[in-house]
């Protein structure tokens, strides 16, 4: 790849990807973001919500209920649990 390629495939990068490098202060000006808050940041994220929250969000707006008996569950193991 020669040189003046590598420039624009560059550019062609930076224009297709969020910077996730700064941030906009209170103040409205644009300041570097530290490095655990370029971890936490979602503008790095452009994958698309998976099948199965699709679905689980389908579901719901359908109506259906939640049969997840985590609750219950925990319910019996404290009371097995505290029992002598």
């Amino acid at each position: 790849m020669t040189r003046r390629n590598e420039k624009k495939v560059a550019q062609s990068l930076a224009k297709n990807s969020p910077d996730t490098t700064l941030s906009v202060s209170s103040a409205g000006k644009r300041v570097a973001l530290l490095p655990h808050e370029r971890d936490e940041t979602t503008d790095g994220q452009t994958s698309s919500p998976r099948k199965v929250m699709q679905q689980a969000a389908a579901d719901i707006a359908n109506g259906l209920k939640d049969t997840d008996r985590s609750a219950q569950v925990n319910q019996t193991y404290q009371k097995l649990k505290t029992k002598p």
